[in-house]
């Protein structure tokens, strides 16, 4: 069975306590890039790739992270769901696959 992502796209904006996060995410959306691959298990050199990659592309780390994630977790959506958040709500979906990553634990390479 398909699940949906435990936090919807705009829940960093329900409360101040993601205030925070979400404007490193909007005007460093590198850093969020770093540690969010960090967070997923990922090898030190992926992170640093995903650190530049945040910095020159910043919507590539949100659909890619995203696809990862809905895989891992079989979470509902497909590739152009994850391109058009990517594009269209970046920070938002940064934030919202690093609340997933947290809540549900690590991603490890398999």
């Amino acid at each position: 069975s398909n699940n949906d992502f435990s936090n919807g796209l705009c829940s960093c904006c329900k409360s101040l306590d993601h205030f925070g996060n979400f404007c490193l995410a909007c005007y460093c959306p590198c850093i969020t890039s770093y540690i969010l691959s960090d967070q997923m298990g990922n090898e030190p050199f992926i992170n640093i790739s995903c650190f530049f990659l945040g910095l020159f592309a910043p919507c590539v780390p949100a659909i890619i992270f995203n696809g990862k994630i809905r895989e891992k977790y079989n979470i509902k959506g497909n590739l152009v769901g994850d391109i058009m958040v990517g594009f269209c709500c970046m920070p938002c979906a940064l934030l919202r696959e690093t609340m997933e990553v947290k809540s549900s634990g690590t991603i490890r390479r398999e």
